[in-house]
């Protein structure tokens, strides 16, 4: 599975949102970062460059550089957000 940079994020492949809100995610990346763990995950944009969304879960979230997303946003971190 292809990566942008060396130990950077990985490249999957497309996921569709669908109008019902519904969305289909590579095994292979629920996989990879344990995804179903917490059983829910965050949707982010990705960056200008390479576009696409990000998908992460609070566990990764939180210690990383965009941690500061949670604790800026308590609904957020709080999963009181609509969907």
């Amino acid at each position: 599975m292809p990566q942008m940079n060396k130990g950077g994020k990985f490249i999957f492949g497309k996921s569709l949102i669908r109008d019902d809100l519904t969305i289909h995610l590579p095994t292979q990346a629920l996989t990879e970062y344990n995804a179903t763990a917490e059983r829910k995950v965050y949707l982010f944009t990705g960056s200008k460059v390479t576009g696409g969304f990000c998908v992460t879960r609070k566990g990764l979230l939180e210690p990383s550089k965009l941690g500061h997303i949670l604790t800026d946003n308590p609904a957020l971190q709080n999963y009181q957000t609509a969907e």
